[in-house]
């Protein structure tokens, strides 16, 4: 071929590849473009999220000791609430009730101590779902004092609070301690009151007692006494609810406990801390405030067995059994077939 035609073709080829290089470059949507990147880095955070909350309720779901967890965005105390609870129809309820208002307060790890030697599907299934750091405790009230039948008054959660103070002592190191019975009602502001604990904080707590108040007594700041229903001669006649401890101060006196002795745990732990009125710490502006109520949830009925009829098998209800307290059996309620006609009332069978 000769050299102008040559030279014809390969300007013809480039002049071809010039157009398309240049119709391909300015024929792109940037918005498409821009559009799928999004798309991209959305579902990548996506991904990197839900890791993250399944590693963290595998964390919670599996392990009795997880580590504290701290929020690098908060620079003040974290609270180690320590909530003995056990079985009861009230009892997933009330924690419920209770995890909404711990979900709103920051730098909070929450111990909960179940009074018992296995746990419940139902508490699994609480925790399960839990949007909270916790730790989960099994501490069953020592034999000696479950079975003595002398006993009018058990010492209750005592097991579950001296864990707790271990658990503190051996895990946290700093911060606040705080033991807070599941059936009670908590204002946001305590926590934030509580949180900077030197060593030991009071405060009133509401509807106890036939007085429905517990109180330090105050005038212009000085301790004068106790306003309490119960005080029996204690130098410290103050509501579980009403106290808070710094937990760098519990580790430095070394040996602290909750007596297993009935009306006296709340002295006996503050004794242990060998504190002196003037170690205290009133709070709520001088004890002028509420911010802790001692409510209780009126005890239900246990649930009829009549739910365990095989009529309500394949439905909702079946599920909705393993929620609920079922009543034992006895002579009557044992044979399932009394309740056939409410049953089919229920389901209006004719």
């Amino acid at each position: 071929m000769n050299s102008p035609y040559k030279l014809l073709l390969l300007l013809l080829l480039l002049s071809l590849t010039f157009v398309m290089f240049f119709y391909g470059v300015f024929s792109i949507k940037p918005s498409t473009s821009t559009n799928l990147v999004t798309v991209n880095l959305e579902r990548i955070q996506l991904e990197e999220i839900s890791r993250h909350n399944t590693e963290d309720n595998r964390l919670n779901s599996a392990s009795k000791h997880p580590p504290p967890v701290w929020n690098p965005e908060y620079h003040f105390p974290i609270i180690y609430a320590v909530t003995p609870t056990y079985g009861r129809p009230t009892q997933i309820p009330e924690l419920i009730r209770l995890s909404q208002t711990l979900m709103q307060v920051p730098q909070l790890h929450w111990i909960i101590c179940e009074d018992s030697n296995t746990t419940s599907p139902q508490l699994q299934a609480f925790l399960h779902h839990l949007q909270l750091p916790y730790t989960f405790l099994l501490t069953p009230m020592p034999a000696k004092y479950r079975t003595n039948t002398k006993l009018v008054n058990k010492p209750k959660g005592v097991a579950a609070r001296n864990a707790g103070i271990q658990w503190v002592r051996d895990f946290a190191k700093q911060g606040v301690l705080y033991f807070m019975d599941d059936d009670n009602t908590y204002d946001l502001r305590l926590f934030e009151e509580m949180r900077w604990t030197k060593r030991v904080s009071m405060w009133p707590v509401g509807l106890v007692t036939g007085l429905a108040l517990s109180s330090p007594i105050l005038r212009h700041g000085r301790f004068l006494g106790w306003y309490d229903g119960y005080l029996a001669g204690r130098k410290f006649a103050v509501d579980m609810a009403g106290f808070a401890t710094n937990i760098e101060f519990l580790i430095k006196v070394g040996d602290v406990s909750m007596p297993y002795r009935a009306g006296g745990e709340e002295e006996g732990y503050l004794k242990s801390l060998h504190i002196s009125y003037s170690d205290i710490e009133f709070k709520a502006n001088d004890c002028t405030k509420i911010y802790v109520w001692h409510t209780r949830t009126s005890s239900p009925s246990k649930g009829s067995r009549m739910v365990m009829h095989s009529l309500y098998d394949t439905t909702n209800i079946r599920k909705l059994q393993a929620d609920i307290v079922i009543e034992p059996p006895n002579e009557k309620n044992n044979n399932l077939s009394i309740y056939d006609r409410s049953v089919k009332e229920t389901l209006q069978i004719k």
